[in-house]
């Protein structure tokens, strides 16, 4: 008796079963004709027929180059990136590295055209509980551990306290969540042996995106942020709602006092 596939843990539901097959994504041209799509950053597109990627010598050649070259932009977008920025040796702003590769994303995302919607519930109960616990957990952490710092945005930098409220959510969280969720899980499933390590990465990845901010607190509360937001990706499966959740959790941060942690990146 055969017996079925174990099936991935609800968190996990929205995630590319890695445990199949590390194939590729797979799309139909309009003749019908099944074929394996692949970018080859960050110029070129191309492609070739399944039969060749999966029985053929130069077919699993390119595919395996193609996966190379995947883990080549995985290393230059979510680990060298962050780490010359922390060292600063690029030129010109933070922000403008960041932006760019917000932008690259965006054009492999439109480039492949996958399923992309950020509609569906914005909020669950669930969701909007926890964002209340969470929030109150930060104000009570700031008051706790930086008494120097509490509220001490609003109270001495009322305009950019305003701005940060106004922008925030549209100029550094959705960015953030674009890359780091709808782009790496969608991008890099082939990369992972099952969606565990997957989620994992993510998470870690996230976390070591925030050492240009240069301290440790940071990465600690960037790494706490992780595991909700990527829980929050994979149980709606849709971007609006953890954009709303992070968007909530950074103003809530902002404005506590443990804001100043967050800075440098806009120097």
């Amino acid at each position: 008796m055969v017996s079925e596939p174990d099936k991935l843990p609800a968190p996990l539901q929205y995630l590319p079963d890695c445990r199949r097959s590390r194939r590729l994504p797979e799309h139909r041209s309009a003749g019908g004709s099944p074929l394996i799509r692949v970018i080859l950053p960050p110029y070129a597109l191309r492609r070739i027929t399944e039969a060749n990627t999966v029985s053929t010598l130069p077919g699993r050649l390119f595919r395996e180059n193609a996966m190379r070259l995947r883990w080549l932009e995985w290393c230059l977008l979510f680990l060298c990136l962050p780490l010359l920025l922390f060292l600063n040796l690029l030129p010109f702003s933070k922000f403008v590295y960041l932006s760019l590769a917000a932008l690259y994303a965006l054009s492999v995302i439109l480039a492949c055209k996958p399923d992309f919607t950020v509609t569906g519930q914005p909020l669950t109960q669930q969701t909007a509980l926890r964002i209340v616990l969470v929030t109150a957990s930060i104000f009570l952490f700031s008051r706790l551990a930086f008494p120097n710092h509490f509220l001490s945005i609003p109270a001495l930098h009322a305009k950019i306290w305003l701005m940060i409220l106004l922008f925030y959510p549209l100029i550094s969280v959705l960015p953030q969540e674009f890359v780091y969720r709808r782009f790496y899980f969608w991008r890099y499933s082939a990369l992972f042996p099952n969606s565990v390590l997957l989620l994992l990465s993510n998470i870690a990845m996230f976390s070591f995106a925030h050492i240009m901010y240069g301290n440790m607190v940071a990465v600690f509360l960037s790494m706490l942020g992780g595991i909700l937001f990527a829980r929050s990706y994979l149980q709606s499966g849709r971007l609006l709602p953890v954009w709303i959740e992070h968007s909530l959790y950074g103003i809530a941060i902002f404005t506590s006092g443990l804001g100043h942690f967050f800075t440098s990146v806009l120097s």
